[in-house]
């Protein structure tokens, strides 16, 4: 038992360390450098300075879709078995964690649709208020440079 209180305490315990790590100015900063070295790129632009910090397929995206589809699956868990144990609550855990991937992967095929976007706005507001700060230009360079050796070994792997 323990109802939709519990519920909702024990996922803000789980997001705890998320956001104690991302109350880092440098961290934050870095997040926001490695979402603008990687808007800029698919954008084909030469400026990650003018790319956003906020990016569409950051996992901050996936917070608040794993948040209610967690409570509300062992809410609905709870109604259904009078104690449910560890394994069917992992069970709802992992299919919650599934169902909102599967909107997030949804939303990314559909930006179009008035619902995709609304799945995205929570994790916008996420990286904009707490996840990603304005990186230095020195952090931008460490991202762009990180970036340009990701796909240097990305093309060095690729069958020919």
């Amino acid at each position: 038992g323990g109802g939709p209180a519990r519920e909702l305490a024990q996922a803000a315990l789980g997001l705890a360390p998320a956001l104690v790590a991302l109350g880092n100015r440098d961290l934050a900063a870095y997040h926001g450098a490695e979402h603008k070295a990687i808007g800029a790129y698919e954008a084909g632009s030469d400026d990650p300075a003018s790319a956003t910090k906020e990016h569409e397929r950051c996992g901050s995206n996936l917070v608040a879709p794993m948040l209610v589809a967690s409570v509300a699956g062992q809410l609905l868990l709870e109604r259904a078995l009078e104690r449910p144990g560890p394994l069917a609550r992992a069970a709802v855990a992992a299919l919650s964690t599934g169902l909102a991937v599967e909107l997030f992967a949804w939303s990314e095929r559909n930006p179009e649709r008035a619902a995709a976007r609304a799945f995205h706005r929570p994790g916008h507001e996420i990286q904009s208020l707490v996840a990603t700060k304005e990186p230095t230009a020195e952090q931008l360079q460490v991202s762009v440079a990180a970036l340009e050796e990701i796909l240097r070994v990305e093309a060095e792997q690729a069958p020919d």
